[in-house]
């Protein structure tokens, strides 16, 4: 969003962007997730040898909760 602002899109534009599909489906509710409400987490899981792995995981802003 900071780069289309700085290039002069217009306001009607950024919230069409924000408004559109990213494609994921949030992890907790099922729903999809528009790019203004993404939030991407990264999950590191240990294994029994003490190796970890990372994931990624969408939630909505709303359904990410600490």
């Amino acid at each position: 969003m900071a780069r289309a602002s700085k290039m002069g899109a217009d306001v009607s534009t950024r919230d069409a962007r924000r408004a559109a599909a990213s494609g994921h489906l949030c992890k907790k509710c099922g729903n999809m997730i528009s790019h203004g409400e993404l939030v991407m987490v990264q999950i590191m899981v240990l294994d029994e040898r003490g190796r970890s792995t990372k994931q990624k995981s969408p939630y909505h802003k709303g359904c990410y909760r600490v």
